[in-house]
C-alpha cells in the first residue's frame, strides 16, 4: 500500500488532508507541538527546523509522497521575528526537498497567493511572483528551494484558509467572524483586500487527486470567486444566520500593519478545474458545507 507523510497535520489544512490520505493511503501526520490522535493515522512529532530529524524520519518512513503544509502564516508575525520565518518558510522546504528526492517521494508544497504582489488580480499559475511581505518572500524561498532540490514536486498555491479545525483551536478568518458575530460584537472588514477565499475541506481533496493522479507543475487552488474580506463576511453571515449589520466596511491603508497587504492577490484556478474532477466549490457552496458540518461535529 502507498504510504504518505503530511507533515504539520495539527494545522487547518494538514488535518482535512490527513483525513483525506486516510481513505487512500497508509498515513502519517507530523506536528510540532500540538500533539493530536487521529482514527487511522499514525501521529509523529517532528521538528522541520532540525535536518538531521526530518532526514532520518523520512528515510525510516520512505513515503510515496510527502505533503508539507507546516508554515509560520502569521504575515505580521513574519515581519517582525524574520528569523523564524525563513527558517520554517525558507530554509526547511530545501531539506524536506531533499529528503523526498533521497527516498524517491513526490512533494507536494503548499504555497499562498501572498507571492504575488496583488497589483493584477486572477493570476495564472506561470504569472512571475513578485511578493510585497515578508511573508510571501519566505514562502517563494520555498517555492524555490523546493523546485531546485527535488524532481518530482508539486506546488499548490492557496488563498484566505477557511474551515472548522477540530484539533486545535487556532482560528481562521471564518471562525473568527462566527465567533465575533454570535458574541453580537461588531467587526471590521477590509473592502480593499480581494482574495479568493479557500475551503480547507475542498483544497484537501484537490491535493489528494493530485497525489493519485501523479500531477506534476503548479496548481492554484481556490475558490472561482474574487471577492473583499469585507464581502465574504457579509455572505458568511447570511448563510450562517448572523447579523451582518454589525459588519462595517474599513480600508487597510487607515491602519498601521506591521506588513503590507496585496490588494488583489486573487488566483486564477482554471488550470485546476480544467484538469482535476475534484470540483472548486464557490464561496457560497463551501460555506453551505461548513454550516452543515458544524450540526455534525456538535
Amino acid at each position: 500500500m502507498e504510504k504518505g507523510i503530511v507533515i504539520g497535520g495539527s494545522g487547518l489544512l494538514g488535518s482535512k488532508i490527513l483525513r483525506e490520505s486516510a481513505k487512500e493511503f497508509e498515513t502519517i501526520g507530523t506536528y510540532a507541538s500540538h500533539f493530536f490522535k487521529m482514527d487511522n493515522v499514525t501521529v509523529n512529532q517532528l521538528d522541520i527546523r532540525d535536518e538531521k530529524a526530518v532526514k532520518t524520519f523520512t528515510q525510516t518512513q520512505n513515503p510515496t509522497y510527502i505533503i508539507l503544509t507546516a508554515a509560520m502564516t502569521n504575515v505580521d508575525r513574519c515581519e517582525t521575528a524574520k528569523e523564524d520565518a525563513l527558517a520554517i518558510n525558507g530554509k526547511a522546504p530545501s531539506r524536506v526537498a531533499k529528503c523526498a528526492e533521497r527516498v524517491g517521494a513526490k512533494l507536494i508544497y503548499i504555497s499562498t497567493d501572498a507571492v504575488f504582489d496583488g497589483r493584477k488580480g486572477l493570476y495564472k499559475e506561470d504569472d512571475k511572483p513578485n511578493p510585497i511581505n515578508y511573508y510571501g518572500i519566505t514562502k517563494l524561498i520555498g517555492e524555490k528551494e523546493v523546485k531546485k532540490n527535488c524532481k518530482d514536486w508539486v506546488i499548490c498555491r492557496i488563498s484566505s484558509l477557511y474551515g472548522w479545525n477540530t484539533i486545535t483551536d487556532k482560528q481562521n478568518f471564518a471562525t473568527w467572524i462566527i465567533e465575533k458575530l454570535r458574541k453580537k460584537e461588531e467587526i471590521r472588514l477590509f473592502t480593499d483586500q480581494y482574495t479568493t477565499p479557500t475551503f480547507a475541506d475542498n483544497a484537501a481533496k484537490a491535493i489528494i487527486e493530485i497525489c493519485k493522479t501523479n500531477k506534476k507543475g503548479i496548481y492554484h487552488l481556490a475558490s472561482p470567486e474574487c471577492m473583499s474580506r469585507f464581502e465574504f463576511g457579509k455572505k458568511l453571515a447570511k448563510i450562517f444566520k448572523l447579523n451582518e449589520s454589525l459588519i462595517k466596511p474599513i480600508v487597510s491603508e487607515n491602519l498601521n500593519l506591521a506588513a503590507k497587504r496585496p490588494k488583489k492577490c486573487c488566483l486564477d484556478v482554471s488550470k485546476a478545474k480544467k484538469e482535476l474532477k475534484t470540483k472548486l466549490l464557490s464561496v457560497e457552496e463551501a460555506l453551505i458545507e461548513m454550516k452543515k458540518q458544524e450540526e455534525l461535529i456538535k
